[in-house]
């Protein structure tokens, strides 16, 4: 039996100051709850970053293979970096990928009467996972890896706990063990009648800043920190400290006492943080070392910007997820024991290979068009005709090449036919031959165009966006930054094209038509 991990982000929960919020877990046959056993976190504090890994271990009282659904969030601006589980005493960590590919390896799995799942998300903060199937006589154990921010409480920094209150079984049954760097210091007390660890101040002062700093293989470096003010209502900026994100602890005061922020910049240097008011300007400075390597302060500042990418393409959303390795809507975790890695290789490549076919083949059929484009400079475009009455269709080809239709559910005849690279451009149409079962004939035709003339554009720049206007219809425009990397442009209803300078210098776009020709538009200085 197939073994992996499933899961679905559900509409985003009201958590509590926590590592993780744990809602319910359950058989989802029977409903019945799997009580908690015992719970464990290591912590990780770095500045006023927190890394966490927390085991849970769960009762298992079932005699057959269970399926478990597993409900959970993240608080806000945490995120989640690692989701697996134990079959039996094998820890089987979840990959993420691309979603697409994921749900195919899914469904052809579970067609071969096979059980596995699946996690995708559908928003940033809380999840539902299911996981099939429990080894019998072994507890259900999963593994949360979370990083995230100190707790701000009135008595001081605390370290997030899991909130396991909605769970039936043993909350109590609870370890924990905490790391700090130096030159921080951590104590125990107790909160609430619940024992926390407690991390001390940087400062004395009414007014902080505490950062982190880490060096991506991206060559950037990632800056995570905490502001703590007397006046909230200031506008805080930074100068050394490029694309920030602000945000705030769910736990923390809604004044904006507590601000968190996060932001990039070229390796070490100099930042500082001003806040401009009426009557006073007040300036905090720092120096960022980014002595260390690492992708925690990365994956917090990718969460926070995946929030504001609403208006992106889902291709621009997956390249991003998968570069910090982050969750997205666009992505998907799946867990695979090793047992069954070969079956997965095996679909992975099957998936590879559909999405060559599909790109091949681009059945985007509206307006019972009758080829699947209208522009060809070779390859193997694709007929799509209704033939009432006909038991039997066939196509004529330009040259008096002849090859049958298919008929498919829905009543169409199709079929794909070569175009020789070496065709002349022009207006070319194929004849198509119906045949009724009294063997009588009729006829009608489709007609296509053969193009090698590559599409031009024209770019500006205005109100905060980058416009394409192209010369024709395109299939893709993509944008080359200054960096070296590339995204695809949005496409708008009136065929233009659209992206926020906020992402960066364009120096070009490649334009690529339904012919599939490349042509290129230079971005003026």
């Amino acid at each position: 039996m197939k073994r992996m991990i499933s899961g679905v982000i559900v509409s985003s929960l009201s958590l509590l100051a926590s590592a993780q919020s744990m809602e319910r877990v359950y058989n989802r046959d029977s409903e019945e709850s799997f009580r908690l056993k015992s719970h464990h976190t290591d912590t990780v504090v770095k500045g006023p970053m927190v890394k966490q890994k927390t085991l849970f271990t769960y009762d298992n009282p079932f005699t057959k293979l269970t399926e478990a659904s597993y409900w959970f969030g993240i608080p806000n601006p945490g995120v989640l970096s690692g989701f697996g589980y134990y079959y039996k005493d094998e820890f089987v960590p979840g990959i993420l990928m691309d979603k697409d590919k994921a749900w195919f390896i899914y469904t052809a799995i579970t067609s071969r009467n096979e059980d596995p799942g699946i996690m995708t998300q559908l928003s940033p903060q809380s999840y539902h996972a299911q996981i099939y199937p429990l080894a019998v006589g072994f507890p259900l154990r999963v593994e949360l890896d979370t990083v995230n921010f100190l707790d701000v409480t009135k008595e001081g920094l605390a370290v997030p706990v899991p909130n396991v209150e909605e769970l039936e079984g043993e909350h109590d049954n609870f370890t924990s063990n905490v790391v700090v760097a130096a030159p921080q210091t951590v104590r125990e007390v107790t909160i609430d009648g619940k024992k926390r660890s407690l991390v001390s101040n940087p400062s004395t002062d009414p007014v902080w800043v505490q950062y982190y700093a880490q060096k991506h293989v991206d060559g950037k470096t990632y800056v995570v920190g905490m502001i703590h003010t007397d006046r909230p209502n200031d506008p805080y900026r930074f100068r050394g400290l490029d694309h920030v994100m602000w945000a705030r602890p769910d736990n923390g005061p809604q004044d904006g006492s507590v601000k968190l922020f996060m932001g990039t910049r070229r390796g070490a240097g100099k930042i500082e943080l001003v806040s401009d008011a009426a009557n006073r300007t007040e300036v905090l400075k720092g120096v960022i070392h980014a002595n260390e390597k690492g992708t925690d302060t990365a994956k917090l500042w990718a969460h926070a910007k995946l929030q504001t990418m609403g208006y992106y393409d889902k291709n621009a959303v997956l390249k991003f997820s998968m570069k910090y390795q982050i969750p997205s809507s666009q992505t998907a975790l799946l867990a695979v024991p090793e047992a069954e890695m070969k079956l997965f290789k095996a679909k992975e490549a099957e998936y590879r290979r559909k999405q060559q076919e599909d790109a091949r083949r681009q059945r985007e059929w509206q307006k019972k068009q009758r080829m699947n484009w209208n522009n060809s400079s070779g390859g193997d475009p694709e007929i799509r005709i209704e033939m009432p009455g006909a038991v039997k269709v066939k196509a004529v080809l330009p040259d008096g090449r002849e090859f049958d239709l298919k008929k498919d559910a829905k009543g169409f005849w199709g079929g794909n036919f070569d175009i020789p690279a070496t065709a002349a451009e022009g207006d070319y149409t194929v004849k198509i031959v119906g045949i009724r079962a009294d063997g009588t004939t009729f006829e009608d035709s489709v007609h296509y165009t053969v193009d090698r003339t590559a599409p031009t554009g024209s770019i500006t720049s205005e109100k905060g966006f980058y416009h394409l206007k192209p010369s024709e219809a395109l299939a893709r425009a993509v944008a080359v930054f200054g960096s070296g990397e590339e995204t695809n442009m949005i496409p708008m209803s009136d065929g233009s094209y659209q992206l926020p300078t906020t992402k960066g210098r364009i120096v070009k776009v490649m334009l690529i038509d339904q012919a599939h020709n490349i042509g290129e538009a230079k971005c003026s200085p």
